[in-house]
């Protein structure tokens, strides 16, 4: 009988030979590891396997084809499937359960997205991360093989290129996909367990001065992207939510009555929203798209705009403002309504606040306008 059993090395692994009548595979033996083999088919090409006894069952699982594989790290894998063997566990077994664990990308696509889609009204803010920042990174990698590591690797990158509130969104995102992968029995454990969240600035957000108001309006004009540009223009003079100007269906707008219904909002009910003459204006001159109920269409006519990110970076460099956020349009509505002397109850209902607690965070701007009106009023009781 032929021996089969050679210690493995490149050289030896180099000249095995299969048949010569062009026959079945010959298997070679590695004398140094047991269930180490190497078989060489007809026309030469060498395949690792690593064969054992399971449960008095014979079995044999591939590990890959040489020189792809090298010797060394044929042997590592052999040993990693003895090791589970010692621990009464099937190699083959656990590799076909692992081979049924999705990677991210099918698993955001086709599990999460259409999930999300029934069940969240931000579904689209969730669909514009994955395409645009997840999917690129961990796409390719099983849910499984995703580690704490790669998680605040991910989240510290987008904290550099956006801000604090960005990084921990995205990661509530993946805290909520990992634990739904958790509940559907694809996973054990969530790598973002124990990640702690970035630090977010305290406060109403960014004051515009008049002059840097004038300086955006001026840089709207002149956008490239006029889409996106008169979005935020409408942003700036409604008060309007992101989400809420960009999702907004012409069906659901009445210039000549000159409102705005919200049929989903934050608070989750529906709302009637008043509209100044200014953002009338700019409603009348949006073009309409045949076959779109949308104010902003996207690319894809049959969606909305997912994201005018860009246009509003570019918009800040050309008026010379520095950062700001696209919600602190929203911000410096409310403190001009306040300003100007808006009561509380006003303002919640020009904010569509639900809760007073939100919208006293402009009341020193309420208070302003009304000391002011006290002092006038003490001067005329003076004469003065």
């Amino acid at each position: 009988m032929t021996n089969r059993k050679r210690k493995f090395t490149a050289p030896i692994c180099n000249k095995l030979a299969g048949p010569v009548d062009g026959g079945k595979a010959i298997e070679w033996t590695d004398s140094t590891l047991p269930g180490l083999k190497l078989s060489v088919s007809a026309s030469g090409i060498k395949t690792w396997y690593f064969r054992y006894s399971f449960e008095g069952e014979k079995n044999a699982i591939r590990i890959g084809k040489y020189p792809g594989i090298s010797v060394d790290e044929a042997r590592k894998i052999a040993r990693d499937f003895g090791a589970q063997l010692d621990r009464s566990i099937n190699p083959k077994q656990l590799r076909a359960e692992k081979d049924e664990i999705p990677n991210f990308k099918d698993f955001a696509l086709a599990t999460y997205m259409p999930h999300a889609t029934e069940r969240k009204r931000s579904f689209s803010d969730d669909e514009s991360k994955l395409r645009l920042h997840l999917v690129p990174v961990f796409g390719s990698q099983k849910l499984t093989n995703i580690t704490r590591y790669d998680i605040e690797t991910y989240l510290t990158k987008i904290r550099k290129s956006h801000s604090p509130a960005t990084s921990n969104r995205h990661q509530a995102l993946l805290s909520r996909m990992f634990n739904l992968a958790i509940g559907w029995g694809l996973m054990e454990k969530n790598p973002c367990e124990h990640v702690g969240k970035f630090a977010e600035p305290i406060g109403v957000g960014k004051d515009f001065t008049q002059a840097e108001i004038q300086a955006i309006i001026k840089a709207l004009s002149t956008e490239a992207n006029q889409k996106a540009a008169t979005a935020l223009k409408l942003l700036m003079f409604s008060g309007l939510r992101k989400r809420e100007i960009l999702d907004a269906r012409w069906e659901n707008v009445d210039l000549d009555a000159g409102r705005l219904f919200l049929p989903t909002t934050k608070a989750g009910k529906p709302r009637q929203v008043a509209l100044n003459t200014v953002a009338i204006e700019i409603l009348k001159n949006i073009p309409h798209i045949d076959d779109s109920p949308w104010v902003f269409p996207g690319e894809d006519t049959s969606k909305p705009i997912n994201t005018i990110q860009k246009a509003w970076k570019r918009v800040l460099a050309s008026a010379g403002v520095g950062d700001a956020r696209i919600h602190d349009l929203r911000h410096q509505f409310a403190t001009s309504a306040a300003s100007g002397g808006v009561s509380m109850p006003n303002l919640m209902g020009l904010l569509g606040h639900s809760n007073v607690k939100t919208t006293l965070r402009y009341a020193h701007h309420t208070d302003e306008a009304l000391r002011n009106a006290s002092q006038q009023a003490a001067s005329n009781l003076l004469g003065q």
